[in-house]
């Protein structure tokens, strides 16, 4: 009879190179990963709101806006490179991919469906209700819309507001 071979479990970790998404991976490292996880970082630039912010609004400069995405694309790179080389610094099987689209929740889900992974980690941006409401939370559109499970880490200020909270009822 042959033995059963160890097959690792496939999580997808969605990072923007924000602090809060660092958050999430580390604490994804720490309190969930096992050796035999193969890891997959996703990145998506979102290059539209770099590109198109207020001053874009107004009559184009055809060459600011060409600048702003070559700078946005190098931007881009950047983070990538800066992705791997915590991956490899963490010393975790995996890889990292860019996903290009300005449906940054949409991506995320259909990479995850696409490589088949047992769980996605993201972290929580902490926007205001307002700024929620008008350009939507990809955590929550992750949750909401992913037939995998999501474990979704908080920011630092809503780990610190529960703590607060629970010592005060004297938890």
């Amino acid at each position: 009879m042959a033995e059963a071979v160890s097959v690792a479990r496939r999580v997808l970790v969605a990072l923007d190179g924000s602090q809060n998404a660092f958050d999430a991976f580390d604490w994804y490292l720490k309190n969930v990963h096992t050796p035999n996880d193969y890891v997959i970082i996703v990145y998506s630039p979102n290059i539209a709101s770099t590109v198109f912010n207020m001053d874009f609004l107004l009559p184009a400069n055809v060459s600011a806006v060409s600048d702003a995405v070559s700078t946005a694309h190098e931007a881009a790179k950047d983070v990538q490179q800066l992705l791997e080389e915590k991956l490899k610094q963490s010393g975790v099987q995996g890889s990292v991919q860019v996903l290009g689209s300005s449906n940054i929740g949409h991506a995320i889900v259909k990479e995850a469906e696409k490589e088949k992974v047992a769980l996605i980690v993201i972290g929580s941006r902490g926007h205001g209700v307002l700024r929620r409401t008008i350009l939507g939370s990809i955590s929550s559109y992750v949750v909401h819309h992913s037939h995998i499970p999501v474990l979704v880490h908080p920011t630092i200020h809503h780990q610190k507001d529960r703590r607060q909270s629970g010592s005060e009822k004297g938890h």
